[in-house]
């Protein structure tokens, strides 16, 4: 019988990426994801219970088996062994969701909401009434009166990754002794500079492994522009989702180029900062943030997009009734008529390869003013803070609490204790047509209130210039690389 090395195709060895993360790997705390390209690296280095990115369904990943024994859920989790020959198994599993009760700061939902909100977890010694340990199998138990299925999405989402448990500090929680050449994911770290390149090798004891799978990732700093260029001279082989091409990129590519595009998720939006949120009044932000998202729907890169006045997708929940619309389109025009435009000057931030175009896109609008910033709006001090910034992001909205609290948990939808608040009552909601109803009103509410300005909807694109499988759901913004494959040598 061959061996597994063996077995492996030419086309499978390597994989030269173009990605946009400059800071060391390890950087990453895999329980606290604030941005995709934190998620999509902390994936392939570490395995989830369950998953959702094929078919918009759950399925099993470290769990091979998921039961309601009609008080709980029963997770039956798999054993094997990282690179190095750790045994990873149910213990890693608990001790991992324990760790996420206990901080209970990731930014995609409470864990502990859900299951034990009156119990005290500090270290990790402690226990919460609702995750047990039983031989191989993670029990657990929802409080009362919780839609119970909002767990197991919960645990899909990109936070709750399993982690090595001799790698967390027992005491305190917060710290991780990452060693990220130990991984319970099907790759692990195998070198790094910290500035932005970087390796991932495969594990082949892992239970996702397969011959077509990409023996090594090879990650090399870019995007946009640059990543296409990188592509064309093939300095790199493939482009995520997240390398910040357009449909407008690839137009004009010939048959040579493997393309994928995601259904119409990536929505481009205008959002004011916190400082303007308490500097200005709704109706000021409704006018000034909706003459910039039309102004943006001008942008080169708005082609072959879906315009539209609405955070949520055409084809997802909480879609605003044609009432709301009509309402809100008449907050925007009396807002539109009632502002004083003399004497004022907004300022806007856009990124820095759009910086001219959009110079160009508002030369005929005296009160706008685009500004170059040296870190991203939302880290900076509020003084120094623009008034509004052109955002893109992930919309791809299936009721789905970890999105729910995630943009509660920057801002977008309201303050993170509106989102407490909000949330607890969302997850006793038992009928589905009921918690569409709560979605719409906060969708109506949030947009009323001048706190995102959505403009057009694009594809996510990712792009390779060697044949190759590119295995990604047309639903999702994310780029798990164990669905990417090498094509079998002829």
């Amino acid at each position: 019988m061959k061996s597994k090395e063996s077995r492996v195709p030419d086309s499978a060895k390597l994989l030269k990426i173009s990605y946009p993360f400059k800071n060391p790997v390890n950087s990453i705390d895999p329980h606290k994801i604030h941005f995709i390209e934190e998620a999509l690296l902390s994936q392939p280095l570490n395995s989830k219970l369950v998953n959702v990115f094929q078919n918009g369904k759950i399925n099993g990943e470290m769990a091979s088996d998921i039961y309601w024994n009609g008080e709980a859920y029963e997770l039956t989790i798999r054993s094997y062994k990282t690179s190095g020959g750790v045994i990873i198994d149910a213990e890693d599993a608990y001790i991992s969701l324990l760790r996420i009760v206990a901080i209970d700061k990731n930014t995609h939902g409470s864990l502990k909401n859900l299951i034990c909100p009156n119990s005290v977890v500090k270290n990790l010694n402690d226990k919460c009434e609702g995750l047990k340990l039983r031989d191989n199998k993670i029990v657990l138990k929802p409080k009362s009166k919780v839609n119970k299925s909002l767990i197991i999405q919960l645990l899909a989402s990109t936070d709750f990754t399993i982690i090595p448990k001799d790698q967390i500090d027992f005491n305190h929680p917060e710290n991780l002794n990452l060693d990220l050449s130990n991984t319970t994911g099907l790759y692990f770290l195998l070198e790094d500079d910290g500035k932005g390149n970087f390796t991932f090798a495969i594990n082949p004891n892992h239970f996702q492994y397969s011959h077509l799978n990409f023996q090594k990732l090879n990650f090399k700093y870019g995007f946009g522009e640059q990543s296409l260029a990188d592509l064309k001279a093939r300095i790199v082989n493939y482009i995520p989702t997240n390398g910040y091409l357009t449909p407008l990129d690839i137009k004009n590519l010939d048959e040579n180029y493997i393309k994928y595009s995601s259904h119409p998720i990536l929505l481009y939006s205008i959002r004011p900062t916190k400082k303007s949120l308490k500097k200005y009044s709704d109706n000021t932000r409704l006018a000034i943030g909706r003459i910039l998202s039309e102004k943006v729907r001008k942008l080169k890169s708005s082609f072959g997009s879906v315009t539209t006045n609405q955070f949520f997708p055409i084809d997802g929940d909480g879609q605003l009734s044609e009432i709301q619309e009509k309402k809100l389109e008449s907050l925007v025009e009396k807002a539109k008529n009632e502002i004083n435009y003399n004497n004022v000057e907004f300022t806007v931030s856009v990124y820095k390869d759009l910086y001219d175009e959009f110079v160009q896109l508002l030369s005929d609008i005296p009160y706008i003013k685009i500004v170059q910033l040296r870190d991203s709006p939302w880290v900076l001090p509020e003084e120094e803070q623009p008034d509004f910034y052109l955002a893109t992001g992930d919309s791809s909205f299936f009721a789905n609490i970890s999105l729910l609290s995630y943009f509660f948990n920057n801002g977008v939808f309201g303050t993170k204790e509106d989102g407490e608040i909000w949330l607890d009552k969302y997850t006793k909601v038992m009928n589905k047509k009921e918690r569409i109803k709560m979605l719409q009103d906060l969708h109506f509410k949030f947009l009323a209130e001048g706190r995102v300005f959505p403009s057009f909807f694009i594809p996510y694109i990712a792009l390779s210039n060697i044949p190759m499988n590119i295995g990604l759901s047309k639903h999702f913004a994310s780029n798990p690389f164990f669905l990417l494959t090498a094509k079998e040598d002829e």
